[in-house]
């Protein structure tokens, strides 16, 4: 059972949290983090068991328990405000194949903003907090517009001057 807990848990991060699997991956955390996560719920697996729960319930509220602290999701929340708000670049960005690389960045990029808000299941649908991750979108996009145009425009002159 624990086997399918571990397996259901990687995939809830691998859906609603690939920010969090990138960063644990850069650091060869995630074994770790993964068995971090089914100790913290060995006892209400053990508790579960002894009031012989069905196996398909303990699964359900052992993941509860062990995926609060990565709900609400900050990576499918700035995915809902990027395809409704700047639907073009979304659809650019997953027609390149860049949606899951560039919405891991703008989790980073938005981090303060979420931590000062206090972002949480509680504050999902406050209005502010989405008018502020918005903003946050939308100047993180013009910041990144800039660059490929500088880049841009630093490929064309190379350009141009290797012609001469």
């Amino acid at each position: 059972m624990l086997n399918e807990i571990k397996n259901h848990l990687l995939d809830y991060i691998r859906e609603n949290n690939p920010d969090i699997l990138f960063q644990l991956q850069q650091g060869d955390g995630l074994a770790q983090y993964i068995n971090q996560k089914l100790n913290d719920a060995a006892e209400l697996l053990e508790r579960l068991k002894k009031e012989q729960q069905p196996g398909y319930l303990i699964e359900i509220i052992c993941l509860k328990q062990i995926t609060a602290d990565l709900r609400p999701s900050k990576y499918n929340y700035i995915r809902t405000i990027l395809s409704e708000e700047f639907e073009e670049r979304y659809i650019l960005m997953l027609e390149a194949g860049l949606l899951q690389y560039e919405l891991v960045n703008m989790v980073s990029y938005c981090l303060p903003v979420f931590e000062d808000l206090r972002f949480s299941e509680e504050t999902v649908d406050n209005k502010f907090t989405r008018y502020a991750i918005t903003g946050m979108i939308n100047e993180y996009l013009e910041s990144n517009s800039v660059d490929e145009n500088v880049s841009n425009g630093l490929q064309q002159s190379a350009k141009v001057q290797r012609q001469y």
